[in-house]
């Protein structure tokens, strides 16, 4: 016996599309806009820092960005979801929203480093060091106080069109719905 499915769309997957798809946010996250500080002790800056650590340019390598992103790939992808769905189903900003999992991103790694990253330090480095002398990577803080988030956006404009373009032709009876649809059409 043969059962057949059919999926009567009214709208809706149109309307998600326009929501998330017209316009293009992501987020970077790592040493950005405050790369360019002179780091505290040396002639290079926070961001020439962070990646001769990550890479061990000269030094043991100590990943603090690559370990977070691949390795929780699909926790990631799993807050991304959480956040379409904030977006679709609260009228939560998709900017505040990936901004929300690009912090999360940020505490991660963090959280990575001042639990400590192999190898350990050199008696010699550990002698140099104040606080945190065990701990690789911490020295003053600036190193990690100089990582963040940034969300950026593409296709602003044409995105609120869609969005009131689609938001204007669909009928529901879902509540967050309706007053996302509401918000769309004074944007």
């Amino acid at each position: 016996m043969a059962t057949t499915i059919v999926d009567r769309d009214k709208g809706y997957a149109k309307f998600i599309r326009a929501i998330l798809g017209s316009e293009r946010v992501t987020v970077r996250v790592g040493v950005l806009s405050g790369g360019d500080a002179q780091h505290v002790g040396s002639n290079l800056t926070v961001g020439e820092v962070a990646k001769i650590h990550e890479l061990g340019l000269g030094v043991p390598a100590r990943p603090w960005l690559r370990p977070v992103v691949d390795g929780q790939r699909n926790i990631i992808r799993a807050r991304i979801k959480r956040a379409a769905q904030e977006v679709a189903r609260r009228g939560v900003s998709n900017v505040d929203a990936m901004g929300l999992v690009g912090q999360s991103i940020v505490n991660d790694i963090r959280t990575r480093i001042r639990a400590g990253i192999p190898p350990e330090l050199a008696a010699s480095t550990k002698a140099s060091k104040g606080d945190n002398k065990d701990t690789p990577l911490i020295h003053t803080g600036q190193f990690i106080g100089s990582i963040t988030h940034e969300v950026e956006v593409k296709g602003g404009k044409r995105a609120q069109a869609a969005i009131k373009a689609v938001a204007g032709a669909i009928k529901t009876k879902d509540k967050a719905v309706k007053t996302f649809i509401k918000k769309a059409k004074t944007v």
